[in-house]
C-alpha cells in the first residue's frame, strides 16, 4: 500500500505548483478588475490547493520510504526536501487563513488581501524551490527510480 501511495507523489506535486500560479494570477486579475467573482474563485481554488498540498506532502512521506529502491539516496537530501516542503505547507495554510480573513473582513480588507498576496507569493517561490529539490532527488540521485537489467 505504501508503494501505491508513494507512486502518487510525482503526479500530485504538480497540482500545488500549477494551482498556486492560477490562484496568484486570479488575485492579480481581481486587483485590476475589482470583480468579486475572481476573488471567490481564487478563495475556492486556494482551499483545494491547500488540501492537495497536504495530500502531496503526506504522499512524499511514503515516497521517502521507497526512495532508495535501487540507488542510494542521502537521508540529508531527503530531509532538506521535506523541511522546505513543510515550510511551504505552513505558508500555504497561512495564505489560506489570510485569504479567508480578507474575504470576511469588514475593516482593512485591502490590508488582509495584501498580506494574503504576500503569503501566496511566498508560497509560489517555495513550491518552485521544493520542486527543484525534488527534481534533484530524482534526476541526480535516482530517488524512486528502479533500474532494470538490460536484456
Amino acid at each position: 500500500m505504501s508503494e501505491f501511495v508513494a507512486s502518487l507523489h510525482p503526479p500530485l506535486v504538480a497540482f500545488p505548483f500549477v494551482l498556486t500560479w492560477v490562484v496568484l494570477s486570479l488575485d492579480i486579475y481581481e486587483l485590476v478588475k475589482r470583480d468579486e467573482t475572481y476573488s471567490k474563485l481564487s478563495l475556492y481554488l486556494l482551499n483545494f490547493t491547500a488540501v492537495i498540498t497536504f495530500i502531496a506532502y503526506q504522499s512524499g512521506h511514503q515516497a521517502s520510504q521507497v526512495a532508495s529502491q535501487t540507488f542510494v539516496v542521502s537521508d540529508k537530501d531527503i530531509g532538506v526536501h521535506f523541511l522546505w516542503a513543510k515550510i511551504f505547507l505552513f505558508v500555504m495554510i497561512g495564505a489560506l487563513v489570510l485569504k479567508w480573513v480578507a474575504f470576511v473582513a469588514r475593516f482593512n480588507r485591502r490590508l488582509w488581501q495584501f498580506l494574503a498576496f504576500v503569503f501566496l507569493s511566498s508560497a509560489l517561490a517555495l513550491v518552485i524551490y521544493v520542486g527543484q529539490l525534488g527534481g534533484e532527488l530524482v534526476f541526480e540521485h535516482g530517488a524512486g527510480v528502479r533500474a532494470s537489467l538490460a536484456k
